[in-house]
């Protein structure tokens, strides 16, 4: 038994085909896939989706890509959408200095807001962070208090996931720790304990080595959890059950 922690199934490239994307993932182990919001439409959709499948569930957030979005307006809108029986997370929401495409104090005010969100809703966050390790763990670290979230797409150094740790952060990771050019980041994942990981596709993007270039989907997530059994020299039950409790807990499916 497998969860997608971390899918994309309201976006295009799933529009033609969802209920047969469910039935492959239901077919491979996937038990649970839970579906990120990237904008206020996006959100209200993966609630939608997580409506029509009993496995899927919802997560309501502003891409860091689109902080410049986040009005008071929005934030009421995700704050009611929130309040959803099946909305399990407030993401994915963060900060990106590798694109830039919203100003970067935007999008650090932006995040502040969404952890308080977070709070207020008593729900897990799910962080994007990509090349702003730094300024997420000054953000985090600031606030003074205890999380529950997960950092998700994790690449960052042992050191970093060893802090979120300390904050009550799990990490996850996609199909790119399959990649045949991705031993940087396996060296990174075997310093980390597979008890702090979790499992994701971020589906449509980051398809397994096997699939590299391709549409990705929730179906993969045995071979990303096969590739983690390989890192840790562990059974594939036991990342499988790891990785799966990981996520029961912290979104309390």
């Amino acid at each position: 038994m497998f969860v997608d922690t971390h899918a994309h199934l309201d976006f295009p490239e799933f529009e033609k085909d969802v209920n047969e994307v469910v039935e492959r993932a239901l077919a491979s182990g996937v038990t649970a896939i839970v579906n990120i919001g990237t904008s206020v439409e996006s959100s209200r959709k993966v609630i939608e989706i997580s409506r029509e499948f009993d496995c899927c569930w919802a997560a309501v957030g502003i891409h860091p890509h689109d902080a410049k979005d986040v009005s008071d307006s929005a934030m009421e809108a995700l704050r009611e959408l929130g309040k959803d029986k099946k909305v399990v997370a407030v993401g994915e929401v963060g900060l990106d200095f590798y694109r830039n495409l919203s100003p970067r104090e935007i999008q650090e005010a932006a995040f502040r807001r969404f952890l308080d969100l977070a709070e207020e809703l008593d729900k897990p966050v799910i962080i994007h962070s990509r090349d702003a390790s730094r300024q997420t763990l000054q953000i985090l670290e600031g606030r003074g208090k205890p999380l529950r979230g997960v950092m998700h797409c994790f690449s960052s150094s042992p050191e970093v996931a060893k802090r979120c740790f300390g904050l009550g952060l799990l990490v996850s990771c996609a199909g790119q720790i399959t990649f045949s050019n991705a031993d940087t980041l396996r060296t990174k994942f075997r310093q980390i304990p597979y008890q702090n990981v979790m499992l994701e596709t971020d589906c449509p993007f980051l398809a397994p080595q096997k699939w590299r270039g391709e549409r990705s989907e929730p179906a993969y997530i045995p071979e990303i959890a096969q590739e983690f059994s390989r890192l840790y020299s562990v059974p594939l039950e036991e990342i499988a059950r790891v990785t799966t409790e990981n996520a029961k807990k912290l979104f309390g499916i």
